[in-house]
């Protein structure tokens, strides 16, 4: 598992940018300075994580800004998924809102992202087992832990305690379909998953929709109250694909009012940051 720092796009590093609602943002300075200009954002109603929150009234494109792909690709990280639309979605329930995701893979990336973890389920299985052992019992093997813990009831329970069902997650794992793999790794709770065509706009359930075609997303949620409201949210992620791995590059929390508007809570983007002059630099 890639292990990785992860940072807030914090007030006081982009103290010169302010959260607006589409159509409420002032005018940009006539003469503006170099570095301004670099960091002064992208178009109206477009989110390149240059601001901790951002909201709109109408559409919503969410996009990785160029220049963070850049240096992504030259740390050879490969995004799986570039940008997203988010589309207010009617309901006809005053508990519920929704919000449709329009999903922009990279080349490749809808295939990678659907193919299964495990491929070999007795391997993993094993992999997971002498993990096990390793970062708890300081052991190799289970014939290690029988010789050093023969006489240690307490130690043997605990490893019957982590290992109780591993055999069946493994298997469960296996066994998902291309959209529930899709959904665990932007969504992030395939078991709150279903198919899009399981969605009833007059009796909505909350929970996690995607289309077999894997390219459109949608959250069912508690509307928020107001664009400030945090309590009310679902994530979405941006999947990147290392050597050995696929980890979560960049993440916006994004909530939605009966109006229709919607609001990215907050963002994050791991292992990079903004400097003051507006370029993304490693961590």
């Amino acid at each position: 598992m890639l292990r990785r720092s992860t940072t807030k796009l914090s007030l006081a590093l982009l103290a010169s940018a302010s959260f607006a609602l589409t159509g409420c943002a002032g005018a940009a300075n006539e003469e503006a300075s170099p570095a301004s200009a670099a960091s002064a954002g992208p178009e109206r109603g477009t989110f390149e994580f240059q601001t901790p929150r951002y909201g709109s009234e109408s559409d919503l494109v969410i996009r990785i800004p160029a220049a963070l792909l850049d240096a992504a690709e030259q740390d050879d990280r490969e995004l799986l998924v570039t940008s997203v639309t988010a589309k207010a979605r009617d309901l006809d329930s005053s508990d519920y809102c929704a919000v449709d995701l329009a999903v922009s893979y990279a080349a490749k990336g809808a295939d990678s992202l659907a193919a299964s973890t495990v491929e070999d389920p007795e391997a993993t299985t094993s992999e997971e087992l002498t993990y096990i052992l390793q970062s708890n019992f300081g052991v190799d093997t289970m014939a290690e832990f029988e010789e050093q813990y023969a006489d240690d009831p307490e130690a043997q329970a605990r490893l019957e305690e982590l290992t109780a069902g591993l055999e069946d997650y493994v298997d469960t794992t296996a066994g998902k379909t291309a959209w529930q793999n899709v959904a665990s790794r932007i969504a992030g709770d395939s078991s709150a998953s279903a198919l899009i065509d399981e969605l009833d706009d007059a009796d909505p359930k909350a929970g996690v929709f995607i289309s077999e075609n894997l390219k459109t997303l949608t959250f069912v949620q508690r509307c928020a109250s107001s664009e400030m409201d945090d309590d009310h949210t679902r994530s979405f992620m941006f999947p990147v694909k290392t050597d050995d791995d696929t980890a979560t590059f960049a993440a916006v929390d994004i909530s939605v009012m009966k109006s229709g508007t919607l609001t990215i809570t907050e963002a994050t983007v791991s292992d990079y940051e903004l400097d003051s002059n507006g370029d993304w630099i490693g961590r």
